[in-house]
């Protein structure tokens, strides 16, 4: 029982890896929040509590769909010097 136990969990940190490997951003948070942020990838607005993990200086994000998959982001900033690439999100 145990070796099946450490099994899938190497096998769940092999899977985190890869997440990580493809937006670096990842490895700031724990495994814990990446699954949450990975289980609620069809409700990106319950992802708001990572964010502030993930980005410096974003504390939340002004959500708004425009069409059916298509959703524009907006971030909240406490200080609005960010990189002109966060001023403009997409997800599809």
């Amino acid at each position: 029982m145990n070796l099946r136990l450490e099994d899938i969990q190497k096998s769940l940190d092999n899977y985190l890896e890869t997440k990580r490997q493809i937006f670096p951003r990842f490895y700031f948070i724990s495994n814990d929040d990446l699954l949450e942020i990975l289980g609620q990838s069809k409700n990106p607005t319950e992802i708001q509590v990572h964010l502030k993990k993930c980005f410096d200086n974003i504390k939340s994000l002004t959500m708004v769909r425009v069409s059916r998959g298509c959703m524009y982001l907006a971030p909240s900033c406490r200080n609005q010097t960010l990189n002109l690439w966060l001023l403009t999100i997409k997800i599809f």
